[in-house]
């Protein structure tokens, strides 16, 4: 069984969105659409960790090596397309 996480969660989001989507909107359709169960006071801050975690361009030593998203200069995001 695959194990939802909140990266793959986010993935989904902006697979299905029409257009990029700021943080503040991917965490509203997480919340209104009951997509992931959050056991933290400030999930907001978590979307926010993992989306940067993954998103092209961070180096930071703690970033994921695979990277799912992409960051406008207007701080929307998209998801990277994959020729898997």
């Amino acid at each position: 069984m695959t194990r939802k996480t909140i990266a793959s969660t986010i993935a989904n989001v902006l697979a299905d969105a029409d257009s990029p989507l700021t943080l503040e909107e991917i965490y509203g359709r997480i919340r209104s659409g009951q997509l992931y169960e959050f056991h933290t006071a400030d999930p907001l801050a978590v979307v926010r960790n993992q989306l940067y975690k993954h998103t092209e361009g961070n180096n930071h030593r703690c970033a994921a090596k695979t990277k799912l998203f992409r960051r406008s200069s207007e701080g929307r995001f998209t998801l990277i397309a994959r020729d898997d």
